[in-house]
């Protein structure tokens, strides 16, 4: 449930986006990586509150640091294999 109401939070923001002059102007046959924040609010049930805080359109992996440097390898990796 929590990821279904991620996907709908930054489906919205990136459709309202695409509304405004100079917002959001996908190229065609390009792709872009966005890095998208949230908040998970603890509201007492199963089912926490999904905020979405902001989206970049240039995310810097970088700051995972070695932790995360196998995430962030796999991920570029999904990114290139589907476009």
């Amino acid at each position: 449930h929590v990821c279904q109401r991620m996907d709908f939070a930054l489906g919205e923001a990136l459709a309202a986006a695409a509304k405004v002059p100079m917002g959001f102007v996908p190229l065609s046959r390009c792709f872009e990586l966005f890095g998208a924040d949230f908040a998970l609010e603890d509201r007492g049930k199963d089912d926490p509150a999904v905020w979405l805080l902001e989206v970049n359109s240039g995310p810097d992996m970088a700051v995972f640091g070695e932790r995360l440097r196998r995430q962030c390898v796999e991920l570029l990796e999904d990114v290139l294999a589907t476009a």
